[in-house]
């Protein structure tokens, strides 16, 4: 696909010989500039590891080893959870790193979200200015990063992101002198084992996935409240065996008046809706009547009202279920 000079695609005949495609005969107006787009697939990178994310009493933490197996150097380097990021700097071929990160997320949610392209770059604002390599960078980045306001489903995993500046598609022009610059993000999205250690498990909100039942909300910052609510829906990311639930534990974190909002809980034995007194703090925990509020599957539901005369700002909304296993 061609971006022509006035703004519009057009495609341009492409010649195949063997692995090698040439596109011929394209006009370029005089010291200008055009865009060439292609699908195609490359061989992904051999990321190797032995991480795993350890279940018990404290809140869950993810450890092991990532081993970059290719034959390319991935530079700054950051492996993202749902809860924490942690910069692993650059990454040489076969060089190996030893992780211990928190999956558990901060009030205001995922590190990776949260943190603009300037500080997850290690850069000053403005900065790349200077830098095209970098200005670059920060562009792609901040188009990734960019809060999806309208998204109703969580994105929980674990990945390891790096920069590759050596070229992998080898691209150049026939019979002229070129320069090539090669700018990819590459994410590799890894599984980590789950360890079960002895005693109760504490199930923390890096644990579950979310999904919201209005668009412009999520277990983050919230402004506009609809006026029937809207419900939360957590479920854990990955199968947890217990045989009983000793306490679910709801937040959440307001800067408005308690009194303003309204925190309901489902009841999976009755099929309705229980207010639960959040009080104050905002932080409700349930312990002989847990069990009436986790699905089979550990999925847990709440619902939040706000005062539609009065405006409300829900700054966080999470749940912690703590099981016998």
């Amino acid at each position: 696909m061609l971006s022509n000079i006035d703004g519009s695609l057009s495609t341009a005949p492409i010649k195949q010989n063997g692995d090698r495609m040439s596109i011929e005969n394209v006009l370029i107006e005089s010291s200008g500039l055009k865009s060439i787009g292609a699908d195609g697939y490359i061989q992904a990178l051999p990321i190797k590891h032995d991480l795993q994310i350890s279940l018990g009493r404290l809140a869950p933490v993810l450890r092991g080893t990532i081993t970059n197996a290719s034959n390319y150097t991935l530079k700054d380097v950051v492996l993202i959870t749902p809860g924490d990021m942690r910069k692993i700097g650059d990454l040489a071929p076969n060089e190996t790193y030893t992780a211990s990160v928190s999956i558990t997320p901060a009030e205001e949610g995922s590190q990776f979200r949260v943190l603009g392209a300037d500080d997850i770059l290690g850069i000053q604002p403005f900065a790349p200015q200077s830098d095209a390599a970098e200005y670059r960078k920060n562009m792609f980045l901040r188009s990734l990063t960019s809060l999806q306001t309208t998204a109703t489903t969580g994105e929980w995993g674990i990945y390891v992101a790096g920069w590759l500046d050596e070229i992998v598609i080898p691209i150049g022009l026939k019979d002229k002198k070129f320069e090539t610059v090669n700018t990819m993000l590459y994410f590799s999205n890894v599984t980590p084992a789950i360890k079960i250690e002895a005693g109760q498990l504490k199930l923390t909100p890096g644990v579950f996935n979310w999904q919201s039942s209005e668009v412009y909300t999520s277990p983050y910052y919230v402004s506009q409240i609809p006026a029937d609510g809207y419900i939360l829906k957590f479920t854990p990311a990955f199968p947890v065996k217990y045989k009983s639930i000793a306490s679910l534990t709801i937040n959440v974190a307001s800067s408005s008046p308690s009194q303003y909002i309204q925190v309901d809980a489902w009841n999976f034995n009755m099929h309705s809706w229980d207010t639960v007194d959040n009080g104050s703090s905002g932080i409700t925990t349930i312990s002989e009547t847990a069990h009436f509020y986790a699905g089979p599957s550990g999925e847990v539901q709440i619902r939040i009202k706000g005062d539609q005369n009065q405006y409300v700002q829900i700054n966080s909304a999470n749940i912690t279920l703590v099981v016998e296993p």
